[in-house]
């Protein structure tokens, strides 16, 4: 089998928290290809497990100024550029999911990995503890693009 796996580049622990799973997949006899991009992108081309590891654009989730200072403005930019770009990158990524034979879409959790799976019509199973829609929604009051 064939695993597509899109994991928010965000910080590490949404690769860390995936890698168990995905390295026992590969260590099982199956093909896990993965897709990040940010903090993430170093640690999946160190994995030896994967067959490959692409640089896409799987959302921004925040930008920090610090380990512990999110930028809400810098954020919004970067959700809206995100979301300009959302067509182009589910189209190019159901076309990858399909060039590669994926027969499932793993995510942790970046929402257009699920909606890749939804338009491959590849099952997507998605390993998450929150939504970034949770983390946006703090800021909806005050500015509408967080909606």
């Amino acid at each position: 089998m064939t695993v597509v796996a899109y994991l928010s580049g965000h910080g590490f622990g949404h690769f860390t928290r995936s890698e168990a799973v995905l390295a026992a997949l590969a260590a099982g006899g199956e093909r896990v290809h993965l897709r990040t991009n940010g903090r993430a992108l170093p640690l999946a081309r160190r994995a030896a497990w994967a067959a490959s590891v692409e640089e896409v654009d799987v959302g921004p989730g925040v930008v920090q100024r610090g380990p512990l200072a999110v930028d809400p403005a810098a954020t919004r930019d970067a959700v809206l550029a995100h979301l300009a770009r959302w067509p182009a990158t589910v189209a190019a990524e159901v076309d990858a999911v399909g060039a590669l034979g994926a027969r499932l879409v793993w995510a942790d959790a970046p929402p257009v990995a699920l909606e890749v799976a939804r338009r491959a019509g590849v099952p997507g199973l998605a390993c998450a503890n929150f939504s970034w829609s949770w983390i946006y929604e703090r800021w909806a009051g005050e500015d509408d693009a967080f909606e």
